[in-house]
Parts: structure tokens; C-alpha cells; sequence
């Protein structure tokens, strides 16, 4: 959920979010990976239909999710080869009390940053994944979330 205060919460809908006046976006997906600091995923869960189908029967894909610490830090994590409990293992690792899974499979995992200035924004990818930088500068029939500072 994004806010119109600028703040974003991660959680399941209708039981830690639902919609109000205050909500400025909704960015939904899946079922979360981490919830309350407790991982929800269990070790051999693989794809399906609740992860994300994958190339291949391939469970180690690219993939991405993103969680929120207990003091309200966004925290992204992506990687090439990356199971639903990896990620969400790494996730937890890495301080989230909630997050949800993004992105799988190599064609669609991306992270970009930008700088320059509105009229000529200078993308850098953070990671070498398929997609070129400026993906979203340009038409596209994929969704994105995009974050900016104020």
C-alpha cells in the first residue's frame, strides 16, 4: 500500500491493509513471503501457481521481492537463481517483518535507479538482468511501481 503521506506498508489484504482515503496506490501480488518476522514459505516449496510459474521446472529463477523493517526501511532483494524460501530466507536475513514476492523468471526481474533530471532521466541498473534501463521510459503492456523522493 502506498499512502498518500508518502509511508508504504506490506501486508495481507484485509487483515493488515485495506482500502481508505489515505491509500494513494495498491501494488498487489501473491500471498506474503514474510509476515509479522516469521517466514511463510516452507523449504521445498517450489512454483506453482501461488509463486509464479517458471522456465522449465526450474524452482531456482530469477526473482525478486521486496519487505519493510520494523522502522519502515524499504528493503529490495533480487538475484538470478533464487528459490521462493531463498528469497524469502534472504528477506528475513535482511530485518523485514513483512514482504512479498515481485518479479520471476529472467525476462521480467529488473531494479532501476535514475538520475539527471525530469527531462532526461539517466537510467543504472542495478543488476545485469535482461530488460534494458529504460524499460520504463517507454510503452510497456508490464506493470511497474515507481518510487520517488520528495
Amino acid at each position: 500500500m502506498f499512502y498518500r503521506d508518502g509511508s508504504l506498508k506490506i501486508g495481507a489484504w484485509d487483515s493488515d491493509v485495506s482500502m481508505s482515503k489515505d491509500v494513494l496506490a495498491v501494488r498487489q501480488n501473491l500471498s506474503l513471503l514474510v509476515e509479522d518476522g516469521t517466514v511463510q514459505v516452507g523449504t521445498l516449496t517450489g512454483s506453482s501457481l501461488e509463486w509464479g510459474y517458471v522456465i522449465n521446472n526450474n524452482d531456482f529463477i530469477a526473482r525478486s521481492g521486496i519487505g519493510i523493517t520494523a522502522s519502515g526501511d524499504i528493503v529490495d532483494i533480487s538475484g538470478p537463481a533464487l528459490s521462493v524460501s531463498t528469497l524469502a530466507h534472504l528477506l528475513k536475513a535482511a530485518g523485514v517483518v513483512d514482504a512479498m514476492e515481485l518479479d520471476i523468471n529472467p525476462d521480467w526481474v529488473s531494479f532501476t535507479t535514475y538520475s539527471g533530471n525530469a527531462a532526461k532521466p539517466i537510467p543504472v541498473k542495478l543488476r545485469n538482468f535482461v530488460q534494458p534501463g529504460n524499460r520504463y521510459l517507454q510503452p510497456s503492456s508490464r506493470d511497474f511501481v515507481s518510487v520517488h523522493r520528495r
